[in-house]
């Protein structure tokens, strides 16, 4: 009987004991460095150590364990070459690998040498060899060895993709922290999309290799159709609403521009305001909330069509009222991660990277320039419109109460027309009230703010930094409106 050899080097030792528990029950002689091997003797393992294989004893501080021909002729050998016999190599059938935790803890000593060698020979030689660099993969490998005593080809090319991007991932991530100026960006398919953007675009969805923040990547999805290019491209949007209130937040988005958002102590009354502030746009819209959804929201849900909903949870009652509408899709994800800190675009040619617009503004860095000061309810609606304008189309502006949205206006050439708009959104679905009007970017001219006083806005809050901010203070204090610059802007192209 052909003598049987596993290969394993490993920093993490999750589920290894299992694995190499069905190695030997399979006859293979465990291949094992040092510390690996102390570990697997320890719990009362036989171990052959690489040291006995090559022998040599590991050295220069354990810089150089498994660099040596024995081991690699073993891993890269076809498997007939007279070589194989004349130094006595034994061929190695399975390679198990892991690396040094170089993304927890950047260091030379951390950049790992002869496990990415192993990895990358193993991987060559997948044809002959199983090469198993993580632990997830160990349960299938198992599996195979208790069916049928081999591990197929198919599994063998699958493990050999892993190794090469784990062996990519890794460099680039040394490469980046020893200051390269070049950007590799390691990204793994999830799943081909139905289509893109149009039904003509073929579209795939990619997972960020090594990203630990919140995304709706992971959100599990209880009922409903297949994501679509636009439901994702939204559907981020709306997390990233969701993840800047910490109040009771509900918030409907259609083309990756909000509808409606507010804010209200209790959930069902904050989704129909966010509602209310444009019940035509709203219509298959996309709705995001950030507290647990209940049969009484469900019921209000169920009565317009939207494409999908986005919660934290969803009690059993809600998920049964639901579970009747079979297109809509019901999104569950617990928002309790971070978003990104960077973004970016692809362009013809190039790549844009730019740090994220997701921190919050500190109320406290805001400069009243105008002589009247705001109340304490328009300083919470003009905190409350700024937070909310950097999730709308430049230009964009926002008219609020305190609490929710009554009229919005973005993607416009000029600002003028976005506050038209958002003043004409606001008539069209009966709102008297607007404490305050925030735009993203800064009034170029007093225009803006004299159609404001028309329509009885007395808080104006905006980054400032206009050659003509005194024009503007000027066109405020002959209103008696209270002004803010914030001194930030959010645009969203």
């Amino acid at each position: 009987m052909k003598k049987k050899f596993a290969l394993i080097s490993t920093y993490n030792k999750d589920g290894i004991m299992s694995l190499v528990d069905t190695l030997i029950n399979h006859n293979y002689t465990l291949i094992a460095t040092s510390g690996t091997a102390d570990f697997l003797k320890k719990n009362g393992l036989d171990v052959v150590t690489v040291e006995e294989i090559t022998g040599f004893p590991s050295m220069l501080g354990g810089r150089v364990k498994t660099l040596h021909p024995l081991v690699f002729g073993g891993i890269l050998a076809k498997g007939g070459e007279e070589e194989v016999k004349r130094y006595n190599i034994p061929l190695i059938d399975i390679v198990v690998v892991n690396l040094y935790p170089f993304d927890k803890e950047p260091s030379i000593e951390n950049i790992d040498i002869g496990g990415i060698s192993l990895i990358r020979a193993a991987g060559k030689n997948y044809r002959r060899l199983t090469c198993l660099t993580d632990p997830e993969d160990y349960d299938m490998v198992i599996k195979e060895l208790n069916e049928n005593s081999t591990i197929s080809p198919d599994t063998r090319i699958y493990l050999a993709r892993k190794a090469f991007a784990l062996s990519t991932c890794f460099d680039t991530k040394v490469s980046l922290w020893l200051g390269s100026p070049e950007l590799y960006m390691p990204f793994s398919k999830v799943e081909d999309l139905r289509y893109g953007e149009n039904p003509h675009q073929k579209a795939t969805l990619f997972r960020e290799t090594g990203y630990k923040g919140i995304s709706i990547i992971d959100a599990y999805k209880i009922q409903g159709k297949e994501l679509s290019y636009n439901n994702i491209c939204d559907l981020d949007t709306v997390l990233s609403v969701l993840c800047t209130f910490k109040e009771t937040t509900a918030c409907i988005l259609k083309h990756s521009s909000p509808c409606g958002i507010a804010v209200f102590p209790r959930l069902i009354d904050a989704y129909k305001r966010a509602k209310s502030c444009d019940p035509i746009s709203s219509f298959g819209g996309i709705v995001g909330v950030n507290r647990e959804v209940s049969g009484e929201l469900a019921k209000e849900l169920s009565s317009t069509f939207i494409e999908v909903v986005l919660a934290p949870s969803y009690n059993d009652e809600a998920k049964n009222i639901l579970s009747k509408k079979k297109r809509l899709i019901l999104l569950k994800l617990p928002l309790d991660c971070s978003l990104s800190t960077v973004s970016y675009r692809y362009i013809n040619g190039g790549l844009i990277r730019q740090d994220s617009d997701n921190s919050l503004d500190n109320i406290k860095d805001y400069k009243v320039v105008s002589k009247r000061k705001p109340t304490k309810r328009e300083l919470n609606a003009m905190n409350f419109a700024f937070n909310v304008v950097r999730f709308i189309k430049s230009n964009a502006v926002c008219i609020t109460t305190d609490r929710m949205t009554v009229g919005i206006g973005g993607g416009q050439p000029n600002r003028v027309g976005a506050l038209e708009i958002a003043i004409r959104n606001r008539k069209r679905f009966g709102f008297k009230d607007g404490i305050a009007l925030a735009s993203d970017g800064f009034f170029p001219f007093r225009d803006s703010i004299d159609l404001a006083a028309k329509e009885g806005i007395k808080a104006i809050i905006e980054p400032g930094g206009s050659i003509r901010d005194e024009e503007v203070i000027k066109a405020a204090d002959e209103h008696n409106i209270s002004l803010i610059f914030t001194g930030r802007r959010h645009f969203r192209h």
